[in-house]
Order: C-alpha cells, then sequence, then structure tokens
C-alpha cells in the first residue's frame, strides 16, 4: 500500500514536471500568437488613418495632411479647448469627417471609435479623453510632412504637396510612435534616437516590428534594427536615416 502510494506520488511530481515543461514551451508562442493579433488591429487602425488622410489630400489639393497644423505654419487656427481643438491630424481627420467621431455629440467623453487612435499593444496611463485631449494617441506621423529635411528641421515650415515627394514609397509617414512615458504621441520626429515627453519616435512593440505607413499607401511592419535606441526605425550601425529616406522636396 506504501509502495503504490509512493509511486502514485512520483508520478503525480512527474506529471506536474512534465505539465511545467509544455507550459513553458507554449506559453511564448502563445504570447507571440496575441501579439500578432494586435499587430492586425494595429494594421487596421492604421488602414482607417491612412484613408482619412489619403481623403483629406484629394479635398485639400494634394496637400500632405501633417502632424500638426500649427507647426506647418497652416493658416488653420489652433485652439486648446474641447471641440475647438485643430492643430493635431487628429482633431482634422476628426472635424472634417474622415474618421468616425471622437466624441458624442455636445459631450467630451471619447465615444468607443475613438479606438482607431489606440495600438492594443501599447499601455494607457489615463482615460482615453485626457490621452487624446494630450494629443498621446498610439500614432504619430513625421515632421518631415512640413519641413523640408526633417533630419535638420531646414526648409520651408510648410505644408507639403505630394508633388513635392521624391520616392514616396520610402518615405516614412504614419507609424507606431511612443514617447518617454511610455504613452503614443501624434507628433512623430523620424531623427531622434530617444523619445522626449512631447515628441515621440517608433516603436517596435509588436515583437520587436513597427508597424509603418509610407506616403505612397502601402504599409509595413519593419523588424526594430537597432536593440540599443528606442527608434526602432533607425538602422543598425547609422546614427540617423540615409537623407534620401527622410528628405520630402525633390
Amino acid at each position: 500500500m506504501a509502495e503504490n502510494s509512493r509511486k502514485n506520488e512520483f508520478f503525480e511530481r512527474e506529471s506536474i514536471a512534465i505539465i511545467a515543461i509544455l507550459a513553458g514551451m507554449l506559453l511564448p508562442a502563445l504570447n507571440s500568437a496575441r501579439e500578432r493579433a494586435r499587430s492586425a488591429t494595429c494594421v487596421s487602425n492604421l488602414k482607417q488613418l491612412n484613408l482619412g488622410t489619403a481623403m483629406y489630400g484629394n479635398d485639400f489639393d494634394d496637400y500632405i495632411l501633417p502632424a500638426d497644423m500649427a507647426w506647418a505654419n497652416s493658416p488653420v487656427a489652433a485652439g486648446w479647448s474641447w471641440g475647438e481643438k485643430t492643430d493635431a491630424y487628429f482633431w482634422i481627420l476628426n472635424q472634417f469627417g474622415y474618421i468616425p467621431s471622437l466624441f458624442k455629440q455636445g459631450e467630451i467623453t471619447a465615444s468607443g471609435d475613438a479606438k482607431i487612435l489606440f495600438c492594443p499593444t501599447l499601455r494607457k496611463t489615463a482615460s482615453t479623453t485626457a490621452l487624446l485631449g494630450y494629443g498621446r494617441v498610439s500614432y504619430g506621423i513625421t515632421n518631415g510632412t512640413y519641413f523640408a529635411n526633417p533630419r535638420t528641421g531646414s526648409g520651408t515650415n510648410a505644408i507639403k504637396k505630394m508633388a513635392h515627394v521624391y520616392n514616396p514609397s520610402i518615405k516614412y509617414y504614419m507609424t507606431d510612435t511612443v514617447n518617454n512615458a511610455m504613452e503614443g504621441g501624434y507628433f512623430l520626429s523620424i531623427v531622434k534616437k530617444e523619445p522626449n515627453a512631447s515628441e515621440a519616435v517608433p516603436h517596435g512593440r509588436h515583437n520587436n516590428f513597427v508597424n509603418v505607413t509610407f506616403l505612397d499607401g502601402h504599409i509595413s511592419s519593419i523588424k526594430k534594427q537597432n536593440s540599443s535606441v528606442t527608434n526602432a526605425l533607425i538602422p543598425a550601425g547609422a546614427e540617423y536615416p540615409a537623407d534620401i529616406n527622410t528628405c520630402f522636396t525633390k
């Protein structure tokens, strides 16, 4: 009887050990699959936003929607009160009806439609309403949309037309972004190695891949190339991306 009990205990311990080993083998695969699903949702968000920016360009004489109208010296007034904010790109898309309404009529509470501005992988440390108000959405647009050379900041500080763009298929436009508080940021400065409180950099949050929308309209998932910096798009061994990848003016 005692011998049978010892055998049962042995088999129980062996079974537990086998289950633990199997779980250790399966969990990384499950986590990876879960992140791929979140990345697919993120790409869907970018597709909707990209469609909105394309419609904006069609309606406004081929101009590329910039991250921030105020920084681009646009005649569009920049306001900061609810319902009047017109500088951030997502408010422009919202006000002209290019994306689902972010706020319910007559209210300041963000609607469920605002979710297209938030990547499911990026954690949110404040309410959706507060994040929208401070521009901490999950996706940023490069400052190259209004600087001739976003690497140096030199050139005409004005919004650009697609006709001004050389080789749009390699020009980053909107990407997964993060600031130094690990929140999003609608302003993307591709040239920065690390983010700060107000500006963001591309973020390889999908198993070290970053989802990127290019100016020709296609979307790619690009693998993080340099593990020593937050900015996932800086090529390994390079301080900054090559000028041909950042310069928007022909």
